[in-house]
């Protein structure tokens, strides 16, 4: 399992998920009232709400939506960056990055990575650097206030089938929604975890892995989207989940 830092301001923490799909790596950001007054030194945050989406595409790639809103203390905060690492993901097409405001989706421009600063709010950029993609973005300031924020990518090569298992045929995604380096470094409220699937599976032949129950039934009502929450996350603790299914896309053996 790889992490993926998110560094807010001069502030490196571990990004607020780290996604893992059959065992390979891919990964994420969060408004409330305002906070509590604090002096520039003295700035933190802590993540409101964290929700992240995986759909399943029937091209076998997985559509990631990940939206994190974050109660800003102190300040002023400017930029956020990302790194993904490219372990056993083949391809990263279509990354954006917007800001979340009266339930849109603003998005930001992309530019040159030569050409981003973070005194240019409202931009981002991304490029490959050694095994990882990191993809930086800006935002007007923020100080004691909260914000959300959305990035999305899809992402190819990253679903799992497993045609010689013990057990029949199936596909699985195994995903990271929160990791533990994340929680080691803020508090988070609230986080809850969906994967869309392209048609409905029957529950009776899915297994299920993570907060909230192990029947299908606990996460499931059409067999289409299956979703997971918690709001019980520690220092330290992580939000983990896996969902096998028989096959329904055409999709690479595990190497």
């Amino acid at each position: 399992m790889r992490v993926l830092w998110l560094h807010i301001s001069g502030l490196l923490i571990a990004v607020l998920l780290v996604a893992s799909i059959a065992g390979s790596s891919a990964q994420e950001a969060t408004p409330v009232g305002a906070a509590a007054s604090a002096t520039p030194t003295e700035r933190s945050f802590v993540w409101d709400r964290i929700d992240v989406t995986v759909e399943l595409r029937e091209d076998n790639s997985l559509h990631v939506t990940e939206r994190g809103r974050v109660d800003f203390h102190g300040g002023p905060f400017r930029s956020g960056y990302r790194e993904i690492p490219w372990s056993t993901i083949e391809q990263m097409r279509n990354i954006s990055v917007g800001e979340v405001i009266a339930s849109n989706v603003q998005p930001y421009q992309y530019v040159s990575p030569h050409d981003f600063s973070n005194k240019e709010p409202k931009t981002y950029t991304h490029q490959i650097i050694g095994p990882m993609m990191r993809i930086d973005w800006s935002f007007s300031p923020a100080t004691n206030q909260a914000r959300t924020f959305e990035l999305a990518f899809d992402a190819y090569g990253a679903l799992q089938s497993y045609p010689d298992a013990a057990h029949p045929y199936y596909q699985q995604i195994r995903w990271i929604a929160v990791g533990s380096e994340l929680t080691e470094s803020a508090p988070v409220k609230e986080a809850s975890m969906t994967i869309v699937l392209p048609q409905p599976v029957d529950p009776d032949k899915t297994f299920v892995q993570g907060p909230g129950g192990d029947l299908p039934e606990d996460h499931t009502k059409d067999g289409k989207t299956w979703t997971w929450r918690d709001s019980t996350l520690g220092k330290g603790d992580a939000l983990e989940v896996r969902l096998q299914f028989e096959p329904l896309v055409k999709a690479n053996e595990p190497s």
